[in-house]
């Protein structure tokens, strides 16, 4: 198995040419993985640039696919907080590439990459929550202040 390649590959030049390729046909999985390639410290191990743009262009094309982990990303982007987990973490494909390791986050973000919008992330996060991603649950429980009509 490839240490730090998704699927076990050995060849981090025939996985990105796999990804590159699945991205350009729509495949939502392989967007939010190049997405996360080109945001995360690594992006130089897969002979790219580190390019937050480019990654939330990825994750904002993944969104009209239907994934709702890129819900939750956008959410993050916009909102200043997002979150990228290492490749190492990918592994496991039934939670979307994503992990809940938080010694794996990497705060400095692709929101960069989009303009701050506090409307626009919440949005997203909503979407994310509706569509059955807890994370965007505990987000928006721990970020929605209750009104107290008692005080």
């Amino acid at each position: 198995m490839g240490k730090g390649v998704p699927g076990g590959m050995k060849d981090r030049t025939e996985a990105l040419r796999l990804f590159l390729g699945a991205a350009e046909k729509g495949y939502p999985q392989a967007l939010l993985r190049m997405g996360h390639i080109y945001a995360g410290n690594r992006a130089h191990t897969w002979g790219l640039l580190r390019d937050k743009k480019k990654a939330c262009e990825y994750f904002a094309i993944a969104t009209e696919k239907g994934a709702r982990i890129a819900f939750y990303q956008m959410a993050l982007s916009y909102l200043g907080e997002y979150e990228i987990y290492q490749e190492e973490d990918w592994n496991d494909d039934s939670n979307d590439g994503h992990s809940n390791k938080s010694d794996a986050k990497d705060r400095r973000a692709c929101y960069e990459g989009v303009a701050w919008d506090e409307a626009k992330g919440r949005q997203y996060m909503l979407r994310a929550s509706e569509m059955g991603y807890e994370e965007a649950d505990v987000w928006l429980e721990d970020n929605t202040q209750e009104t107290n009509i008692y005080d």
